[in-house]
């Protein structure tokens, strides 16, 4: 079996360039691994040229295996006109190359990749995948809603023969956003045909950046590994507000940002939070210094409130033993499921900055290695056990017999 995996790139820095620090091609490439392992099935991936990434010379420096190649593809260098580009006679020729199936993350664009296959009479089967559902109508729109892509989104499902919700939070808001947009036999048809790919991290990868001895620093670490951007996606605003009254309290702790975009300079970062600490001279990390860097946190901080799923990151920090501190919606709510380290919004989604503070205040008091009593020890250690369970339904390990059982059925329905 052919596949062609269409990669929607999202992260790149100030100067143009992409970055393999995007969690949509941490995606393919832990699904990769585990398809390779479990299946004998040829993968073509879609990827922009490497002349436009910033941080690797060769595909092989992201993922190298026999039945796996990678396509460079001239993608736009932005995330929002990536989910309008379409060159129709370039795709032509590509999904004319003789593939069983093809997944594809750009949902916006599917509809154009289902009439290639149709005007040219392939057999070729379409799963379409969406890592960031816009839901306008339910107050979680993700751009303004004169260019809303919920429209193309459901477009996109409603033409493909599998639609894939990233999780149970995501299908709900996709069902709750179009009920009074789109025609009830449209919406069930969909949703007849839809499965949850919940695929987050590998736990593969993590036991293999599994340190034997961690190097722990002086004082807590609390790691901030979302992007941030100019539209406050990850509420990294309130982060530095709550870091700053912490501060003016105590000063035994410290803040490693990843800041993978680049957007907003590390220099602004360190004139606005006081705990900020340079790791790795700032500069873009490996997979492997990436999981050396979630080995020595102590405290991990997420706080989407639009983004139902929550990202990768938090599912990694989880299983390298962080402490999750999360806004009390959606993925995050139910993997953490604990009132003390998940931060209270109101109706609007904003943060409520005293729970911020109170949960991050909490949780640089559990760190077990400071010397908690034995009874705080066992409590945490109770509490992670049961966060880290809940945490393993996000591994490519666990999602990956879904994906292959779903792409069977849908290759062999007619």
């Amino acid at each position: 079996m052919r596949l062609l995996y269409i990669i929607q790139q999202s992260i790149y820095d100030n100067n143009g360039k992409w970055s393999t620090a995007d969690s949509n091609i941490g995606m393919f490439i832990g699904l990769a691994k585990e398809l390779v392992e479990k299946t004998d099935w040829e993968i073509h991936a879609l990827i922009a040229p490497l002349h436009d990434f910033s941080d690797i010379r060769s595909y092989n420096e992201i993922f190298d295996h026999p039945n796996v190649l990678f396509k460079p593809f001239d993608y736009p260098v932005d995330a929002f006109l990536n989910r309008q580009n379409f060159p129709a006679r370039d795709m032509e020729n590509l999904i004319k190359l003789d593939y069983d199936l093809i997944i594809n993350n750009i949902t916006e664009i599917s509809r154009n990749i289902k009439s290639i296959i149709e005007i040219n009479k392939l057999k070729t089967k379409l799963i379409t995948q969406c890592f960031w559902l816009d839901c306008p109508e339910i107050g979680e729109a993700k751009v303004p809603t004169n260019m809303s892509y919920d429209w193309r989104q459901f477009d996109g499902f409603e033409c493909s023969d599998l639609a894939t919700f990233t999780c149970n939070s995501t299908k709900e808001a996709f069902i709750n956003n179009s009920k009074d947009k789109f025609a009830d036999k449209y919406v069930h048809s969909v949703l007849n045909k839809s499965s949850v790919w919940d695929f987050g991290y590998s736990q593969k990868e993590a036991n293999e950046y599994s340190p034997m001895l961690i190097n722990r620093t002086a004082h807590p670490r609390i790691l901030f590994l979302n992007r941030l951007s100019g539209i406050n996606y990850s509420h990294h605003e309130e982060f530095f507000e709550a870091i700053r009254d912490i501060w003016e309290e105590r000063q035994d702790f410290e803040v490693v940002f990843t800041n993978p975009s680049r957007k907003i300079s590390f220099e602004e970062i360190a004139e606005k939070c006081p705990a900020y600490v340079p790791y790795k001279d700032n500069k873009p990390l490996s997979r492997k210094e990436y999981w050396e860097l979630l080995y020595t946190g102590d405290v991990s901080v997420h706080l989407f409130t639009i983004e139902r799923y929550s990202g990768c990151a938090l599912r990694e920090s989880i299983a390298a033993g962080n402490i999750p501190v999360v806004a009390q919606c959606y993925e995050q709510d139910r993997i953490v499921n604990n009132s003390q380290f998940t931060v209270e919004i109101d109706e609007d989604k904003n943060i409520d900055k005293e729970s911020l503070k109170y949960s991050l205040k909490h949780a640089l008091d559990s760190c077990f290695w400071r010397g908690a009593d034995a009874f705080h020890f066992t409590g945490m250690a109770e509490i992670m056990r049961g966060i880290k369970e809940r945490n393993k339904e996000s591994s490519f390990e666990h999602t990956a017999k879904i994906v292959i059982e779903d792409i069977n059925k849908v290759l062999e329905s007619k």
